[in-house]
């Protein structure tokens, strides 16, 4: 399975990954860049964790090269239909008979779709969400059954605990996730800030502000921002663990 990035689009990948567990019973590896690691290692569904780094030299590469020809692989699934994913795609060793299966044009760009043996199959003229483009991807190498699915229990991930909050914070936890890469996708700090403040007016309880090292400065001032309560993460927690 070949999903590199974004945060958001490895949960949209969540379905056809479990999917396809649920469908084939297969072993599982995923390749993925080094920042999501952590999320991927955490899905119990998940056997090997393959990371493949764009920035790392060549070192790097030839030690994600040396993982993926590692093992035979029965198929290749590339989920995110771009040349970053489905160059390691194609470095991938395979059985005999293994294929590599992605998107069609236009869901897949960057002439990605040349590298793939089987194309799924999309509507003409209609782009489906992302999460539904990749459950095609799997729907080309492992069929739904004639009788349908159930719908898919909710996941349950292995964590380790939270820690024991501090005898002074009662209530509930209320984790924040206000940044992005992109400026623009950003809801403003102040609202955040202002949804904080009902919600402690409401329910009292902490704030775990969240975010990579680059956050760190604007998670300080939304803390200041929310008061009482608020605690910035950003920088030293991560996808799997609040410290």
């Amino acid at each position: 399975m070949v999903k590199l990035s974004s945060l958001g689009d490895i949960a949209q990948a969540l379905p056809a990954v479990r999917r396809l567990a649920e469908r084939t019973g297969a072993e599982i590896h995923w390749l993925v860049q080094p920042e999501y690691a952590a999320l991927v290692e955490a899905l119990p569904f998940v056997a090997k964790v393959l990371v493949w780094s764009r920035h790392g030299g060549l070192w790097t590469r030839a030690k994600a090269w040396k993982e993926l020809r590692r093992e035979r692989y029965d198929a290749v699934l590339d989920l995110q239909g771009l040349l970053k994913s489905a160059l390691p795609a194609s470095l991938a060793r395979r059985t005999g008979e293994g294929r590599k299966y992605g998107l069609p044009p236009p869901a897949a760009r960057e002439h990605a779709w040349n590298l793939y043996h089987v194309r799924a199959t999309l509507p003409a003229g209609k782009r489906l969400h992302s999460a539904d483009e990749m459950m095609a991807v799997l729907d080309a190498f492992a069929p739904p059954p004639a009788e349908g699915e159930a719908p898919l229990p909710p996941l349950d991930m292995r964590l380790p605990p939270l820690p024991v909050p501090p005898p002074e914070e009662t209530g509930p936890w209320v984790a924040i996730a206000p940044f992005s890469r992109w400026e623009t996708k950003n809801w403003p700090a102040a609202k955040f800030a202002e949804t904080a403040k009902i919600l402690r007016a409401d329910w009292g309880g902490a704030f775990w502000i969240l975010g990579g090292k680059g956050d760190i400065a604007a998670g300080e001032r939304l803390a200041q921002a929310i008061g009482k309560g608020a605690r910035n993460c950003c920088g030293v927690s991560s996808l799997s663990s609040p410290w």
